[in-house]
């Protein structure tokens, strides 16, 4: 990451660092003056006659250890006059009150640079404070969730997605299995039809691959077979909606009505998607998730049998989608300016399923645990790796990448 101070203004961190010792210096002073010094926050609000809330901030940003986190945490400029006029009221002194209010108002003028306000600033301190970041991206995400399920009218619970990977019947390439589920889509407004899922039946800039098939490998006759009855709800209202290249599961626009929740279960197999080995010019496989829906939590679980791409290590890249480029001919400053920083958790689960069941989604295990025995694969021969998202931001891509090893002849 590059360093803030030197991508921002010359005098801003050192403005920031001051402008919050100001406040810490002179707000200490305040509170020995008008309640000897009291800290905790029930006794200075019924000592100074003010609300709890206010006096609770106002210390938890005192007691921060670094002077940005000062400004971070402590109330609004106006609620920084309250707490002035109360203590003035208690006996501070003259002097005390008027340095107290030079600091708010330095804090003031650094909130007036900003069009955004306390907003802004905010996600200045953050690029200094990386327990902020965290804080800050999770409120920014879930206003983006609600803000985004009142603009398109629909949210989900939740979505799950896996990859599940072992060699195909070619040895230089790679048959995918891929299981998911959105759990309780919601429409906010009847207007318009909803796609809860789809895909792609070729394979974009990869080698050209078998048309997608049942987990037990046969050619679907209707694309209804592709669906999981037993784990999804209302699937009697869902519309089967094809073109040659791709395919789509949507819900009409009066379908099945206001906050009736829907939740599908999807899976299906594709023969030789993926290449097994390294090529000059290919280097790496990847897999690409691109939440659309606005949904409270998204799992992307992968899936690699011990002897497909034994380099591999969880690591997840997100960026907003942007100018288009050939998968292995990518720039990696070229993308860059499309990358953005987002928290996702990664962890590895082991091998097989034994360990994939999820707190926040029903029956993640019993879905890829019939998905194994669909596919007719060991599930104990593969390893399991895990992303998790609170609140994805629509439209933001996660996607992995998998580095190939060389074909066996030049090992």
């Amino acid at each position: 990451m590059p360093d803030p101070a030197a991508t921002s203004s010359p005098s801003l961190s050192d403005r920031l660092r001051s402008t919050g010792e100001s406040v810490r210096r002179t707000f200490d002073r305040l509170l020995e003056e008008s309640v000897s010094g009291q800290t905790r926050p029930v006794q200075v609000a019924e000592r100074l006659a003010i609300d709890k809330t206010l006096t609770g901030r106002l210390a938890r940003s005192l007691k921060a250890g670094d002077a940005m986190q000062v400004l971070h945490l402590c109330p609004a400029p106006h609620g920084l006059g309250i707490v002035i006029d109360a203590a003035k009221r208690r006996g501070a002194s003259k002097e005390a009150c008027s340095e107290a209010r030079r600091a708010i108002e330095a804090f003031q003028s650094l909130l007036d640079e900003f069009p955004g306000g306390r907003a802004d600033l905010d996600a200045a301190l953050s690029s200094w404070l990386p327990d902020a970041r965290r804080r800050d991206e999770r409120r920014a995400k879930q206003a983006a969730y609600k803000a985004m399920s009142s603009l398109l009218g629909h949210s989900a619970d939740g979505t799950y997605t896996a990859m599940i990977v072992q060699p195909g019947e070619d040895e230089a390439r790679c048959d995918v299995a891929s299981v998911g589920c959105s759990y309780g889509v919601r429409r906010m407004r009847v207007d318009r039809p909803l796609r809860i899922a789809g895909f792609r039946r070729t394979a974009g800039d990869r080698e050209t691959i078998d048309s997608v098939q049942t987990l037990e490998g046969r050619a679907p006759k209707d694309p209804r077979e592709l669906l999981i009855p037993e784990l999804s709800e209302h699937i009697e209202k869902i519309r089967i909606v094809e073109e040659p290249d791709r395919l789509q599961f949507t819900l009409d626009g009066d379908q099945p009505g206001i906050n009736v929740p829907v939740t599908l279960a999807k899976a299906y197999l594709s023969r030789g998607e993926w290449c097994r080995y390294s090529r000059p010019g290919f280097t790496h496989e990847w897999w690409t998730n691109l939440p659309r829906i606005p949904t409270r939590i998204a799992v992307f679980d992968v899936f690699l049998r011990d002897d497909v791409y034994p380099d591999y290590r969880p690591n997840v890249r997100t960026r907003i989608e942007g100018l288009s480029v050939s998968w292995d001919t990518r720039s990696e400053e070229f993308d860059a300016a499309d990358e953005i920083d987002l928290t996702v958790e990664q962890s590895s689960l082991g091998r097989g399923v034994a360990r994939i069941a999820s707190g926040d989604l029903p029956k993640v295990r019993e879905l890829v645990s019939m998905a194994f025995d669909r596919l007719g694969w060991e599930a104990d021969r593969f390893r399991a790796f895990r992303f998790q998202s609170t609140y994805p931001v629509p439209s933001v891509s996660y996607t992995t990448w998998f580095p190939l090893p060389p074909p066996p002849t030049s090992r």
